[in-house]
């Protein structure tokens, strides 16, 4: 939400910073790794910020896009889903959320 707030108000790189480091910080922690369906709002938040930089930055919200949706393909995976990995039992992430991605 403060991420938010901060491209509300034309803070852009502040948001991005906030948002990247507080992600990387989860990931280092061992809560969440870069794959987790846990960090697709931290990876379309990156996403927004690099888009409203712009010019160069376009590329890199790219890759946060194509992050995101990957991580989104293999968390909804069949093969996910028949058990073949524990983590889709184990996500903090509603059904109506998935929706939502």
């Amino acid at each position: 939400m403060e991420a938010k707030q901060f491209i509300i108000e034309g803070q852009i790189e502040a948001a991005n910073s906030l948002v990247y480091k507080r992600m990387n910080d989860q990931i280092k922690e061992g809560v969440f790794n870069e794959k987790s369906i846990e960090l697709l709002p931290a990876y379309f938040m990156l996403a927004e910020a690099n888009i409203c930089m712009g010019g160069n930055r376009l590329k890199k919200a790219e890759e946060f896009l194509i992050a995101a949706y990957w991580n989104l393909l293999k968390f909804t995976s069949d093969e996910n889903e028949k058990g073949a990995n524990s983590e889709y039992e184990d996500a903090l992430v509603s059904d109506s959320e998935l929706k939502r991605y």
